[in-house]
């Protein structure tokens, strides 16, 4: 009887040595890590993935200590490209847009070399289109993140004509729908096993409306032939220039074309990242 009540005194103290154990070590482990700035290795050479002081431990720990189920963290730690104008780039919120929110929410390695000011197609005037960001695109990723067209439509560049071929020789590379074709035979092209999502932005103000409808119908119809994912952010939300408020600032200076950062995290972020995680 003595040896049975020894050998389950011995199991407990045991267990409660164990679990003391564990609470030291979760609590010292993440709040270790909770107070280091963690910084991943860049893409590629010379490029900045810093992720605002959210090192992956303390992500890790966060991971463990809800209840979300595992999939939700399906984004944690992977790595992204982003591309497009200057909504993209974040102009109207210091250069921080739904792709530096997503980065820092799920601890990616992110690349953005969205630029205002270009656009998809080809112009004599530049040389900076995104389509030549994309033709020079190198590195492996896990997901790309492509935006584009406003300045196409402000520019009043040419929709172009739709196309069954898929040789980049019938893609006329001025032209909306051309340089979105040949876009995407690139991205298909280099990248066929990368998720891939096509950012469509929210509704300008009325005096843009039917070109930009024009504009972004011309857009989805070679992501559709090439089966590219695409959210557009007006269908999905509502946005548009017009949903300007004093105290909540949607749009930088109510210019209607640049979101702030709260429009980024209440209206593009959510909808953005949820077709991400189910890419």
């Amino acid at each position: 009887m003595k040896n049975k009540q020894k050998a389950v005194l011995s199991l407990a103290v045991s267990l409660i040595f164990t679990a003391a154990a564990a609470a030291l070590f979760y609590f010292t482990f993440c709040n270790i890590f909770y107070r280091i700035d963690g910084k991943n290795p860049p893409i590629n050479p010379g490029e900045s993935t810093v992720q605002n002081g959210k090192s992956a431990s303390l992500m890790l720990c966060n991971m463990f200590s809800d209840n979300t189920n595992i999939k939700e963290h399906i984004l944690f730690g992977k790595s992204i490209y982003a591309d497009g104008d200057s909504v993209s780039a974040g102009d109207g919120s210091d250069h921080y847009a739904y792709a530096e929110f997503i980065r820092d929410r799920n601890n990616m390695r992110l690349v953005n070399r969205s630029k205002g000011g270009t656009t998809l197609a080809l112009r004599d005037d530049r040389s900076d289109s995104i389509y030549e960001r994309i033709r020079e695109l190198d590195g492996e990723y896990d997901y790309l993140l492509i935006e584009g067209g406003y300045n196409d439509v402000f520019r009043g560049l040419s929709l172009g004509s739709p196309t069954h071929s898929r040789s980049s020789e019938d893609f006329d590379l001025h032209t909306i729908y051309g340089a979105t074709d040949e876009i995407c035979r690139i991205l298909q092209t280099k990248y066929p096993d990368t998720k891939k999502l096509f950012v469509l932005g929210h509704k300008m103000k009325d005096e843009y409306e039917i070109p930009q409808q024009n504009a972004w119908n011309a857009i989805k119809e070679p992501l559709n032939k090439w089966g590219i994912p695409y959210i557009d952010i007006y269908e999905e939300t509502g946005l548009t220039s017009d949903e300007y408020d004093r105290e909540y600032q949607v749009f930088n200076q109510d210019d209607g074309i640049h979101p702030t950062k709260k429009a980024y995290e209440k209206f593009y972020v959510p909808v953005i990242e949820e077709k991400l995680k189910s890419l």
